[in-house]
C-alpha cells in the first residue's frame, strides 16, 4: 500500500496504507491461479491507477523478495561451506593422527596375519606330533607283547675242553635283550613325543589367546576408523553439495531466475459508469422489503387482536351460547 502512496503521490490527498487498504480488495478466481484485484473510488480514473499501480508494484515486490531470499541463500551456503571446511580439516587431522599411532590398524592387520599363519603351523605340527606319538604308543605295545612272550635267558650247550664233556648254561637270550633295546628306545621317543605335544599345546594356547586380544583391539580400532572415515566421507559430500547448491544460486541469480512469474493478465480499465450505487436496484429492494414489513406488520396486528367483534368469538373464547345481540345505536339519529 505504502508503495502504491509513494507512486502516485498520494499522500498529498491524505492518504494513508490503512485507508488505501479499505479501497482494495483482492480475490482467488475458483480452480484458477487467478488474482482479481477491484478498486473501490469516487474517481474512475484514480481507481484505474490504483489498481496498475498496486499490481506493478507487487510483482516488483516478490522479485525483490526472491532476490533477497537468493542472496540469503546465497550467504547461507558460503557460511555453510566454510563451516564445513573447517569441520573437514579437522576430521581429516584427526584421521592422520589416528592412522599415525604405533599399533595402528595396518600394523595389527598384519601382526593378526602373522600370529594366523603361526597358529597354522603349529597347529599342523600338533597334529602330526599327535600321529607320530600314537605310532609309537603302537609300536611300544607291539615290543611289550614281544618281550613278553620272549624268555630272558636261553639254555646253551657248550663243549668242555677242561672237563672233556659238554655242559649246559644259561645264558641272556639275545633276542630279549635286542627287543628291551628297542622297547626302551620307544620309550624314549614317545616321552619326546609327548612333551613335545604337551609344548606345542601351549604355544597353542598362547597363539589363541594373542589372536583373540590382537581381534580385540583391532576390532575396536577398526571400528574408529571406520567412524572417522565416515565423517570424512560425510564432510566432503557435504562440501560438494553446498559447492554445487551455491553455483546454481549464483547462476539463477545472475541470469534473474529471481524474478516472478507472475504477470498481470488484463489490466484495470476506467469504469464508464459508477458501480455504485446503483439507484433502480435499491428502489426495489426498498418496494420488496417495504411490502415484506407491511405485510408481516398485518399479521403480527392481526395475531395480537384479542378484542370479541362476533357471536363466534363469544363462542370460541368464552364457551357461552349467545342469546342476543345489542346493535350499535346511532346517537345523532336518537336525538
Amino acid at each position: 500500500m505504502q508503495r502504491v502512496i509513494d507512486e502516485l503521490r498520494l499522500a498529498e490527498r491524505n492518504y494513508t496504507a490503512p485507508s488505501l487498504a479499505k479501497q482494495i480488495k483482492a480475490t482467488a478466481a475458483k480452480d484458477s491461479n487467478l488474482i482479481e484485484v477491484t478498486v473501490s473510488n469516487t474517481d474512475p480514473a484514480l481507481a484505474a491507477d490504483i489498481a496498475n499501480t498496486m499490481s506493478r508494484e507487487f510483482l516488483k515486490l516478490i522479485s525483490e523478495k526472491n532476490q533477497e531470499q537468493m542472496e540469503r541463500s546465497v550467504k547461507f551456503m558460503q557460511d555453510q561451506t566454510n563451516t564445513t571446511e573447517k569441520e573437514l580439516d579437522k576430521a581429516v587431522e584427526e584421521l592422520k593422527k589416528f592412522d599415525s599411532e604405533p599399533r595402528g590398524v595396518a600394523f595389527l592387520q598384519q601382526e593378526l596375519a602373522a600370529k594366523s599363519q603361526d597358529l597354522n603351523k603349529y597347529q599342523s605340527e600338533f597334529t602330526r606330533a599327535e600321529v607320530e606319538l600314537q605310532q609309537i604308543a603302537a609300536a611300544r605295545a607291539r615290543f611289550e607283547e614281544s618281550l613278553a612272550s620272549t624268555p630272558k635267558t636261553i639254555s646253551v650247550q657248550k663243549y668242555d675242553q677242561i672237563q672233556g664233556r659238554v655242559v649246559s648254561s644259561e645264558e641272556i637270550n639275545p633276542t630279549y635283550t635286542s627287543l628291551v633295546e628297542k622297547l626302551n628306545e620307544k620309550l624314549a621317543a614317545q616321552a619326546e613325543k609327548e612333551a613335545q605335544v604337551t609344548g606345542t599345546q601351549v604355544v597353542l594356547a598362547a597363539l589363541n589367546q594373542q589372536i583373540d586380544q590382537v581381534q580385540a583391539e583391532l576390532t575396536d580400532k577398526k571400528t574408529k576408523q571406520d567412524r572417522l572415515q565416515a565423517e570424512v566421507k560425510r564432510l566432503e559430500d557435504t562440501r560438494k553439495l553446498l559447492a554445487d547448491k551455491t553455483t546454481q544460486t549464483q547462476i539463477a541469480r545472475s541470469i534473474d531466475l529471481g524474478s516472478t512469474s507472475v504477470v498481470v493478465f488484463s489490466p484495470a480499465m476506467a469504469p464508464t459508469e459508477p458501480v455504485k450505487p446503483k439507484k433502480k436496484l435499491n428502489i426495489a429492494l426498498a418496494f420488496v422489503l417495504g411490502l415484506m414489513a407491511s405485510v408481516s406488520l398485518a399479521f403480527l396486528l392481526e395475531f395480537l387482536d384479542n378484542t370479541i367483534k362476533n357471536p363466534e368469538d363469544v363462542a370460541q373464547h368464552l364457551e357461552l351460547p349467545v342469546l342476543g345481540m345489542i346493535p350499535l345505536a346511532d346517537v345523532r339519529s336518537s336525538e
